[in-house]
């Protein structure tokens, strides 16, 4: 199915988000 605009936003944002506030986070879990 196709991803709307809003949704490939959504998942961009949330990805830099992580990556900011919890840099090792995403590693150690």
């Amino acid at each position: 199915r196709e991803f709307s605009a809003t949704e490939l936003q959504i998942q961009i944002l949330a990805r830099y988000t992580t990556t900011i506030i919890k840099p090792g986070d995403k590693i150690m879990s």
